[in-house]
């Protein structure tokens, strides 16, 4: 499945499922850096401009992050 988390001005999340794992997926397309609160830990599997530290995602511009939910 694919679902839409969240837009806003520079930035989109969207998670995909299937057979019971969960990625969430998040994209910051605009110049500036952003930096996210999780309310939760996920597992960082990929990332291009992105880090993760415990629950706190920070993105450069133009970055991706690939995170493990389930």
């Amino acid at each position: 499945s694919f679902r839409i988390v969240k837009t806003a001005d520079q930035q989109i999340t969207f998670e995909r499922a299937l057979n019971g794992e969960r990625v969430r997926c998040v994209v910051n397309f605009g110049k500036s850096p952003t930096t996210s609160s999780l309310d939760f830990r996920p597992d960082l599997l990929w990332a291009s401009g992105a880090v993760l530290s415990g629950s706190v995602l920070a993105m450069e511009p133009f970055s991706v992050a690939i995170l493990k939910l389930a």
